[in-house]
């Protein structure tokens, strides 16, 4: 442990803001670094970026150029909360050819103040690991050392990549504000690149300038171009619910290869346009071939005997035909990764195995099938102006029929055949046609609906017991979401455990059929709650969450709720002999092109019938929307948590 000594004076006051003019160097502090307790743009924040500066460089090699990035990140504990921000992780690329991405120079150092003087501890290299996330991507991870309230971390590594093809991005933004975020990237005349911003309108910092010295390269002389990009005072990225994927709103810059240039000043585009691109897939080995391949052989992968039926069944019983006969393996790709032989065998593909192999049957059958290629949600949003092959990721099939658009995925059994998965619904797609661009929504039209009955009787207020019985009812999309989650006794009881004290019995219907409801019934107990001569209890048990997902005070990303849904819930409360209700939920309705919501009570005989419905009636809501559906979802909360209170009479 090194020892670095400051005068007292410094850890006295507070500095309200940070100065953005000290230097940079690892493990060099300056006494703003220590002194800081809260920054005044940002005074809640458990932690803060101090600085995070990265660089990006061309390298000669005897193989032509690498990459070499460094990154130098500085981080302020504030509080004991922001403890959990000193766990950090940096991914590394490897090729199925064999090729990786070295991390070097790993250096992570803390300071705290013990007996008035600044303390350093590095880091034992022992307390790193790595962990592999796929077959293409692994992640070194560590904690940084001895963090307590008060800690500066200082962290400095590089990356050297010879993946000409991927020119490292930038994040500005993180899960902690950030006062200072730059990076340099220096440029040489033999690569074009072409950047998307996203989550920013403008640069902070922006300049451009040559560098002084000069290199050669294949007897080209030239300078590298050096560009800086900054931000200043990044709010922290608050990855709330209902959100497609946090990299399409991320304050960050993507950097795409456009061309080659040889040192005899011969281009290589990279970056076409989509109809080129188009062209090129549809001659594509591993994907327009291989749909060619399907059709030719479909005579004998087909044992479904489709000759005397009209062309919608055709298309119903082929696509039901891929779904029972094969299995997806749970991976996204717009290119097969084996032959027709080895699919049929092992009867599990891939997403592209799969839609292109069912595109091959349908035309054998003479039904007008093209591919469309999509990005799903986790994968990002497509840029239509820079026509990248990587934004693309996952094949779907488009069916014209009677002068009617259907998508087709053949990879999700729990779904009718004409249904998407919501992995799909993300935004559009590119249609695969030769001649033209063409571009097509990916949605889901048709609302989902749950909805849930219950009925409580026998209420004792000596036992401290009453009688349930209930059923949830799903369509859609969510009946997909609660078959994932409920496939049996066991899975209905843990499901439905915070409704009931006890669950006595469950049914499951519609398990396999999956163009109809799915419904799971239970019957059980719960305990209500008697306060001398009173009876509480909430109508609709606790299948709904108290807490709001939405808890920013505005945001600036869409709310996607991914499709259209609704949900209903239906009591009834039979009032056992000698009491009466003096609380019930209160009557609401709101109605318009947002939202509906509506909540009625009603009295006959000795029952009480209680209900509330809502429907979002858009599946993606503008960042202008936003406070209205906080409001919204609040008011569902209150009113579907609600008690009823009985009183003996």
């Amino acid at each position: 442990m090194k020892t670095l000594t400051f005068l007292l004076l410094l850890f006295i006051f507070s500095i309200p803001l940070y100065a953005q003019t000290t230097t940079h160097k690892f493990g060099r502090l300056n006494p703003s670094d220590i002194s800081l307790t809260k920054y005044s743009k940002f005074p809640d924040a458990d932690a803060i970026v101090l600085f995070d500066l990265g660089k990006s460089r061309f390298v000669l090699t005897d193989n032509g150029f690498d990459i070499h990035f460094t990154r130098h990140r500085r981080v302020k504990i504030l509080n004991q909360a922001g403890i959990k921000h000193a766990n950090f992780e940096i991914p590394f690329y490897n090729s199925k050819d064999g090729e990786v991405e070295l991390v070097t120079n790993v250096k992570v150092l803390t300071y705290n103040i013990e007996d008035n003087t600044v303390k350093q501890t590095a880091l034992d290299r022992k307390q790193f690991f790595k962990e592999r996330i796929n077959k293409n991507w692994q992640v070194l991870k560590f904690a940084a050392p001895n963090v307590r309230m008060g800690s500066v971390i200082d962290i400095y590594y590089q990356i050297e990549t010879p993946f000409i093809f991927n020119l490292p991005d930038w994040e500005f933004q993180c899960s902690i504000p950030t006062i200072l975020s730059q990076y340099k990237v220096g440029m040489i005349p033999f690569y074009s690149y072409v950047f998307v911003a996203k989550g920013l309108s403008k640069f902070d910092i922006y300049h451009e300038k040559k560098s002084i010295g000069e290199r050669t390269f294949a007897t080209i002389s030239f300078k590298d171009m050096q560009y800086t990009y900054g931000m200043k005072d990044i709010p922290e990225f608050k990855d709330e619910s209902f959100i497609s994927t946090r990299e399409d709103y991320l304050m960050k810059i993507d950097f795409q290869l456009a061309k080659i240039i040889s040192p005899e000043g011969v281009t290589r585009p990279i970056m076409t346009t989509w109809k080129s691109l188009s062209k090129d897939l549809m001659k594509h080995q591993h994907f327009g071939r291989y749909i060619k391949r399907a059709k030719s052989m479909s005579s004998k992968i087909l044992t479904t005997d489709i000759a005397q039926q009209n062309d919608q069944k055709k298309l119903e019983s082929i696509v039901q035909f891929i779904k029972d006969k094969f299995s997806w393996n749970g991976t996204s790709s717009k290119y097969v990764t084996k032959n027709l032989k080895t699919l049929l065998k092992q009867k599990e593909g891939n997403s592209a195995e799969l839609n292109l192999l069912l595109i091959g049957l349908l035309q054998s059958a003479k039904i007008d099938a093209k591919p469309v290629l999509i990005s799903t949600r986790s994968h990002g949003k497509i840029y239509e102006d820079y026509p990248f092959e990587h934004f693309l990721n996952y094949p779907l099939v488009m069916v014209n029929m009677n002068n009617k658009v259907i998508l087709l995925d053949a990879t999700e059994k729990k779904l009718p055949y004409t249904s998407l998965p919501p992995r799909c619904l993300n935004d559009k797609g590119l249609v695969i046609n030769t001649s033209k661009e063409q571009w097509i929504q990916i949605a889901e039209e048709n609302t989902s609906n749950t909805i849930s009955k219950i009925k409580i009787e026998n209420i004792d207020a000596n036992s401290h017991k009453a009688t349930v019985q209930l059923s949830r009812i799903t369509t859609g999309l969510d009946a997909l979401s609660f078959r994932n989650k409920v496939s049996d006794s066991d899975s209905a009881i843990k499901y439905f455990k915070e409704a009931f004290s006890t669950i006595e019995k469950t049914h499951i219907k519609n398990q396999n059929k999956y163009k109809a409801p799915f419904i799971v019934s239970c019957k059980g107990i719960i305990e209500p709650e008697c306060i001398q001569d009173k009876i509480i209890l909430k109508p609709f048990l606790n299948l709904f969450s108290t807490s709001s997902p939405f808890t920013q005070r505005e945001r600036t990303y869409p709310i996607d709720f991914t499709y259209k849904r609704a949900q209903k819930f239906e009591s009834v409360i039979v009032i056992p002999d000698g009491y009466k209700v003096i609380a019930k939920p209160k009557p609401i309705k709101w109605n318009n092109e947002a939202i509906f919501v509506q909540a009625n009570s009603s009295s006959t005989n000795n029952k009480l019938n209680v209900s509330i419905e809502y429907q979002f009636k858009k599946s993606i809501y503008p960042p202008k929307d936003y406070k209205s559906i906080k409001f919204y979802w609040n008011n569902i909360i209150k009113a579907i948590n609600e008690q009823i209170i009985l009183q003996k009479q």
